[in-house]
């Protein structure tokens, strides 16, 4: 019994250092970098860095999901986005003039 004892922590063990396990324990994925955030909204819209005005990059918390505002101009239209701060998704995207 001792051994099965000894063999189930191990196993146990091994699968959280692991990560096997990491999924509801509260560990979350790696945060992007502002400048990750700010190329997936600029590939999205289609643009480089050197085709828009205006650039404003900004971390977020709202309702416990930490995102990244990415704002910038081009031509006569403002483009908005809020890009999840962990995995990357466009949260939201918005084009006025």
């Amino acid at each position: 019994m001792t051994r099965r004892f000894y063999a189930a922590l191990l196993v146990l063990t091994l699968s959280l250092l692991t990560g096997c396990a990491a999924r509801g324990t509260g560990q979350s994925e790696p945060m992007l970098t502002a400048g990750e955030a700010q190329a997936i909204a600029l590939e999205d819209a289609g643009f480089t860095a050197d085709q828009v005005t205006r650039l404003h990059n900004e971390p977020e918390l709202r309702d416990r999901v930490p995102h990244y505002d990415v704002e910038f101009h081009e031509g006569r239209w403002d483009y908005e986005y809020e890009i999840h701060a962990e995995t990357g998704e466009i949260l939201s995207f918005d084009k006025d003039d």
